[in-house]
């Protein structure tokens, strides 16, 4: 069995007042996708969030939604 790592992210804005909370298998590759509006229309490419703040990680996806609830 191999180990799959989840990470919860927080991106911020380039004026830093708006927040985009996200949920990832592949961290580094998600941030490039939010950074190159991969989908133009989204959120993040409509208030520009593309500056790592916070990320935490996790070793399934169950607990993040744990975490996240509480």
């Amino acid at each position: 069995m191999f180990d799959r790592r989840y990470f919860v992210y927080m991106l911020q804005s380039t004026s830093r007042r708006t927040l985009y909370i996200g949920f990832t298998d592949f961290l580094i590759g998600r941030v490039i996708e939010h950074r190159i509006q991969k989908h133009s229309n989204s959120f993040s490419a409509k208030y520009r969030t593309w500056r790592l703040v916070y990320y935490e990680e996790y070793g399934d996806s169950t607990r993040r939604l744990t975490v996240n609830a509480s």
